[in-house]
């Protein structure tokens, strides 16, 4: 698989049907014209790519005051055992990291698949299992989530009515800490709720997987 950066403006009206297309495979009850809304909020899109050419994983990225806010993200399930969207949103955030300086992920998290990234690439990160939010942090997270969502945000979920991940896609994992706290934290995951996270992007903030993925990102 291969992946590219592309600013949203670039893409093609094919490619932006192909995201479409991945998107109501993964979730249920999509509106086109909601994804469309989205994705003309964001600055950039990072595309994978099979080895014949077609589009089969995507996510977009909107960057404003020094936080980064992703916005639709999917992999098509016969691409699911390829790493390049992780290498490729890492190399895009890391990208705008070292041109704007210090930066945050504000991360939406509509199921546990999604949570996982957190604790799998990142060493500090919001909220997470077993160690409280410092409040310092609480209150910024209210603070953007109330800012960008206003009173679709409560007690650090954000109910948009967005088109829950198909039940049979979300498999739990009752022994994995991070599926378990995500299904906790986000009751209403099953309906679409999303839970609120923070991270700071940064190399010394990254796992030694987060590192993997790096330098997999090094030509």
């Amino acid at each position: 698989m291969s992946w590219s950066i592309r600013p949203r403006e670039a893409l093609t009206e094919p490619e932006v049907d192909a995201m479409l297309a991945i998107h109501r495979s993964l979730y249920a009850g999509v509106d086109e014209a909601r994804f469309r809304r989205d994705l003309a909020a964001k600055d950039e899109v990072v595309l994978v790519r099979s080895p014949e050419g077609a589009v089969v994983g995507y996510t977009t990225l909107e960057v404003k005051a020094g936080v980064l806010f992703s916005g639709d993200t999917g992999m098509a399930r016969e691409a699911w055992g390829s790493s390049a969207l992780q290498v490729g949103w890492l190399s895009a955030a890391l990208r705008w990291h070292d041109r704007l300086g210090p930066l945050d992920w504000l991360l939406l998290a509509g199921g546990a698949r999604t949570y996982r990234y957190l604790p799998l690439f990142f060493t500090e990160h919001w909220p997470r299992p077993e160690v409280p939010t410092p409040p310092e942090v609480a209150a910024r997270i209210d603070a953007l989530a109330l800012a960008r969502w206003g009173t679709a945000y409560d007690a650090g979920v954000v109910a948009l009515g967005e088109p829950p991940l198909r039940p049979e896609l979300d498999v739990p994992r009752p022994h994995d800490p991070a599926d378990r706290f995500f299904r906790e934290a986000n009751p209403g995951w099953a309906r679409g709720d999303e839970l609120v996270c923070l991270t700071r992007v940064s190399r010394d903030n990254l796992t030694s997987a987060g590192r993997r993925i790096l330098r997999a990102a090094t030509p």
